[in-house]
C-alpha cells in the first residue's frame, strides 16, 4: 500500500507529478503548456460538489487555448491559463457520459490514481491531436465542437478562416451566424467581435 496516494492531496499530488513530467506548469488546479503552433495545451482537476468527507469525487477538464483568437478579440494575458476560456474543451468521458474517479479520503487510492493517471495520458493524447488552429478550423468546419455554443463555434470559425483560411469558406460560415443571432442581443456583440470581417464579406 502506498502511504503517498492516502487521501485526495496525495492522489493530487501524483496528478501534478506527471503533469510537470509532461512539460505542463501548474497555476492553482490548473496546468497549462504552450504548443508548437503558439496555443496553450490546458488541463485542470475538478472536485464535484457531491464530494463528502469519506470519499472525493474527481473528474479532468482539457482544453485548447487559440492564441490568434485571443488576440483577435483582445483578451487578457491571463485568459491563456483559464480552462474556462478555452476555445476547445471536453471533460473525461466513458461510454460516452462524464467520468468522475472516486477517491478514498481514509484509505490509499492505488486504482483510483491509476485511472486518474490513464485518462490524463488519453487527454493529453486529445490535446495533441487538436492543439494547432489548423486542428481547431478542421473539426469546426465540420460541426465538430466540444465545450461550445454554435455561435461560438461559428465566431471562431470565422476568425480562423479569415487569419490562416481558407477564405473561400468565410462567407457562408459569416452567412450561418448572421442568420443564428440576427435580432437577438448577441448580434451586436458579435458585430464588434468580428470588426472588419464582419462587414467585408
Amino acid at each position: 500500500m502506498k502511504e503517498d496516494l492516502w487521501g485526495f492531496k496525495g492522489v493530487q499530488a501524483e496528478l501534478k507529478n506527471e503533469l510537470k513530467r509532461r512539460g505542463y506548469s501548474a497555476k492553482g488546479s490548473t496546468f497549462a503548456r504552450l504548443h508548437p503552433s503558439g496555443n496553450s495545451l490546458l488541463i485542470a482537476s475538478q472536485r464535484s460538489t457531491k464530494s463528502t468527507h469519506l470519499e472525493t469525487l474527481v473528474t479532468l477538464n482539457y482544453g485548447v487555448y487559440s492564441a490568434q483568437i485571443g488576440r483577435w478579440l483582445e483578451d487578457e494575458p491571463t485568459a491563456a491559463r483559464d480552462i474556462t476560456r478555452a476555445h476547445w474543451r471536453r471533460r473525461i468521458r466513458e461510454s460516452g457520459r462524464e467520468k468522475w474517479i472516486r477517491i478514498a479520503s481514509e484509505s490509499s487510492n492505488e486504482d483510483a490514481s491509476r485511472e486518474l493517471l490513464e485518462q490524463l495520458s488519453l487527454a493529453a493524447t486529445d490535446l495533441e491531436n487538436h492543439g494547432s488552429d489548423e486542428n481547431l478550423r478542421d473539426d469546426w468546419l465540420v460541426g465538430v465542437s466540444p465545450g461550445l455554443t454554435e455561435i461560438e463555434r461559428l465566431l471562431y470559425l470565422a476568425i480562423l478562416l479569415h487569419q490562416i483560411g481558407p477564405r473561400d469558406r468565410l462567407a457562408e460560415v459569416l452567412a450561418a451566424l448572421r442568420s443564428l443571432v440576427e435580432g437577438r442581443p448577441q448580434e451586436g456583440i458579435v458585430r464588434r467581435q468580428l470588426r472588419t470581417i464582419w462587414v467585408t464579406q
